[in-house]
């Protein structure tokens, strides 16, 4: 979420609304950060490589209570994203990749990891 406008957070709200519309339960890391009192309106937010850390612990533990785990455009460029498909992948959770702009919704079937860059080389069940 860092480096995006509202750390964002839209893009969050809009893909777990798509999500819960299709009745899925789901655990919203915008959600578990406003909780706790993070504010994305607020310009002169400062979140420390020991923000990341709690983040991140926040995030293992809705892994933890979930069977399933479901990644938004761009997922690739963040950090924590890939640290969360790779705790959900060993922990053996159906992914999914979801876009709420584009009505999209496919759950992923990993058939490798990129020689260059160690990312997963996916193809789609239903595509």
């Amino acid at each position: 979420m860092r480096g995006y406008d509202k750390w964002n957070f839209p893009a969050f709200d809009k893909n777990t609304a798509y999500l819960r519309d299709a009745g899925w339960e789901v655990f919203s890391p915008a959600e578990i950060d406003r909780e706790i009192g993070f504010d994305e309106n607020d310009p002169d937010v400062v979140f420390t490589e020991q923000d990341f850390h709690l983040a991140m612990k926040r995030d293992y533990e809705a892994i933890l209570k979930s069977d399933a785990i479901a990644f938004m455009p761009g997922w690739e460029n963040s950090t924590g994203a890939k640290l969360e498909r790779d705790f959900a992948g060993k922990l053996g959770l159906t992914m999914y990749r979801v876009d709420a702009d584009k009505e999209y919704l496919e759950q992923e079937l990993i058939i490798g990891l990129c020689e260059g860059c160690g990312l997963p080389v996916s193809s789609f069940l239903n595509g």
